[in-house]
C-alpha cells in the first residue's frame, strides 16, 4: 500500500485486507491526528484497505 503522509512516501505491505484504522495503527499515526483520503474522497477508519491501494493522510488542525 502507498501512504502519502507529510509530503513522504510510505509503504505497508499488507497481506488480505485491513481497515484504515489499523494501517494508521501499523505506522504508529493516531487516527485523530489525520484524515484517510483514497482517490478525492475522505474514507471512514472502518473502510477496507488492501495492498493495492493508495492513501494520502491529511493532518487535522484545531485550535481557537
Amino acid at each position: 500500500m502507498k501512504i502519502k503522509y507529510n509530503d513522504k512516501q510510505l509503504s505497508l505491505k499488507v497481506k488480505g485486507k485491513i481497515t484504515a484504522g489499523e494501517a494508521l495503527q501499523k505506522l504508529n499515526i493516531l487516527k485523530e491526528s489525520v484524515i484517510v483520503v483514497r482517490g478525492k474522497k475522505v474514507i471512514p477508519d472502518n473502510e477496507l484497505l488492501n495492498d493495492t491501494d493508495a492513501v494520502e493522510l491529511l493532518r487535522t488542525f484545531s485550535g481557537g
